[in-house]
This record gives structure tokens, C-alpha cells and sequence, in this order.
């Protein structure tokens, strides 16, 4: 571990974050050249961000990871919104199973009922049933209890 940070000293003095060393040219010196000093970061700068070796870039392989995560997304999004109406619908055809079967909105089974059927078991309880007295005696004794 001490080799690996032997040159990084903070004391606080100043913003310099450790890390690579850079060469500090004197440009005082070298009046007579008139060439253009580039730090390792312009260089980079050239090449892009997303270059690897002057292959494949990485920009591609994120772009598609994320693609694959968003598509993902929605299609999960989807499926629920789909479950929802599915769910919405079958609670809909079985309230009217409830008035049909001569509770109407204003009683208690029909109260208890909303409360029931947003269970799926008491939903399949209901429908099981087969004659309407049968339902509305099955929703008052569930009221009742």
C-alpha cells in the first residue's frame, strides 16, 4: 500500500487532486519554438470520451444497456396497467352479480361486498355460488360476522 500512494500528500493548501503526474513545461524558455503544447487531456479531448483503443466505443454498449432497461421498464409498466383493467373489469361484472342477486346499493351486503371482493378468493367464493339466494345470504352472514 505504501508504494501505491508514496506521492500523494494532502495537506489541505491547495485544490489539486493526487493522481498521474503531469511534465510543467516552461514556456518562457522556448521563445524560439513556436509549437503548440498539448496536456494529456486535450489529446483526450480529441479522441472523444467514449473511445477505447480507437475500437468499438463504449458509448454504444451503454446506449444499449440502457435501451434494454427503459424497454424493460415499460413493458413492465404494461403488464401492470393490463392486471389493473383486468382486475377493474372482473370487480365491475361481479358488482352487478351482487345487484342482480337483489342487494341493492344502498344495503349492507352490498357494502360488504366492496369490501370482500377486492380479495380474489372472496371474488371466487362468490362466483362459486350457484343460485342468487344463495350469494346474498353468504354476503349478509359476512356482514354479519
Amino acid at each position: 500500500m505504501s508504494i501505491m500512494y508514496e506521492k500523494i500528500n494532502v495537506t489541505g493548501e491547495t485544490s489539486m487532486m493526487p493522481g498521474c503526474e503531469h511534465e510543467v513545461l516552461d514556456l518562457e524558455e522556448d521563445e524560439t519554438e513556436e509549437e503548440e503544447v498539448q496536456t494529456t487531456q486535450a489529446k483526450k479531448a480529441k479522441k472523444g470520451p467514449w473511445k477505447i483503443d480507437g475500437s468499438s466505443s463504449k458509448k454504444n454498449h451503454v446506449q444499449r444497456d440502457f435501451k434494454h432497461m427503459v424497454d424493460h421498464l415499460i413493458s413492465e409498466d404494461v403488464a401492470m396497467n393490463s392486471h389493473k383493467n383486468s382486475v377493474a373489469i372482473e370487480i365491475e361484472k361481479i358488482m352487478e352479480e351482487v345487484l342482480a342477486c337483489g342487494a341493492d346499493e344502498t344495503s349492507d351486503e352490498y357494502f360488504i361486498a366492496t369490501k370482500l371482493f377486492a380479495k380474489f378468493e372472496n371474488r371466487c367464493f362468490f362466483n362459486n355460488m350457484k343460485t342468487s339466494e344463495g350469494k346474498k345470504n353468504w354476503l349478509r352472514r359476512m356482514y354479519e360476522e
